[in-house]
C-alpha cells in the first residue's frame, strides 16, 4: 500500500509518533496483528467452534455449528459466517466472535442510541465507520432526524457475504 514498509505501515500515523501500534497499545490491549488470530487454527473442529480467547489465556468460547454458510480470507481478514442453533448465525473475523444473529441487538443498540441520544441536537448526518454488518446502520435510521448517513468499510467482503440474499 503505497510502497510502504509493513514496518512503516504499523506505524499510528505520519503526523503521530513513529512507534509501531503494538508498542503504544495498553499492556491489558491482545497483542494480535490482524489476520493472525486464525492462522494454524482449525476453525470447526468435529463439529464446534471455538473461540480462544487472547485476553484470557486458557479460556474459550465454543459453540456447535450446523453449518458454514460462508469461509473465505479477504485481503483483510478471514471472514467465516456459520449457523448455530443457540446464536442462529454467527459472524467471525480472524478467529473472533464479531456478532451473533440472536444478541447482536444489544450490541448495536448501545453503541448506537446512546451516542446519538446523548448530543444537544438531533444529528441530521451520520459516519459510521466499520459496521459491515450493517447493525449500526439500522439502528441509525430509527432516528428520524436523520436524513444522512454515511458508511466507511474497509472490506468490502464482509457486507457482501452478510448483506446479500441467502439463496445467492
Amino acid at each position: 500500500m503505497g510502497g510502504k514498509s509493513s514496518k512503516e505501515e504499523d506505524s499510528l500515523c505520519d503526523a503521530c509518533d513513529t512507534s509501531p501500534v503494538w508498542d503504544v497499545m495498553p499492556s491489558c490491549t491482545p497483542k494480535v496483528q490482524p489476520g493472525t488470530a486464525a492462522e494454524g487454527l482449525d476453525a470447526v473442529n468435529k463439529g464446534w467452534f471455538s473461540e480462544l480467547s487472547v485476553m484470557w489465556p486458557g479460556q474459550a468460547l465454543s459453540i456447535k455449528v450446523e453449518e458454514v454458510l460462508f469461509h473465505d480470507k479477504s485481503e483483510f481478514q478471514d471472514v467465516m459466517v456459520f449457523s448455530s442453533q443457540a446464536y442462529g448465525n454467527v459472524l467471525v473475523l480472524d478467529g473472533v466472535i464479531q456478532c451473533t444473529e440472536r444478541d447482536e441487538f444489544a450490541y448495536q443498540e448501545m453503541i448506537t442510541h446512546l451516542p446519538l441520544c446523548a448530543l444537544s441536537e438531533p444529528p441530521k448526518t451520520v459516519l459510521v465507520v466499520g459496521g459491515g454488518d450493517g447493525g449500526v446502520l439500522r439502528e441509525i435510521l430509527r432516528h428520524k432526524s436523520v436524513t444522512r448517513v454515511d458508511m466507511a468499510e474497509i472490506d468490502a467482503m464482509v457486507p457482501e457475504v452478510l448483506l446479500s440474499p441467502a439463496d445467492g
